[in-house]
């Protein structure tokens, strides 16, 4: 795995809590496969955290 497949945690947080604007009725997602995620990923100060699998 290069590092053209990694995403820095702070990216994906930035993502989910909310650095793009959402769409009336639209639930925020964010799919990766096989990436490699650098840093801590931390979601403290969402309203309520998405879920992770």
């Amino acid at each position: 795995m290069g590092p053209e497949r990694t995403v820095r945690a702070a990216v994906i947080a930035a993502l989910l809590l909310g650095a793009n604007s959402a769409q009336p009725g639209v639930v925020t997602s964010l799919t990766l496969v096989g990436a490699r995620i650098s840093g801590r990923l931390n979601l403290a100060g969402a309203d309520q955290p998405p879920p992770l699998a």
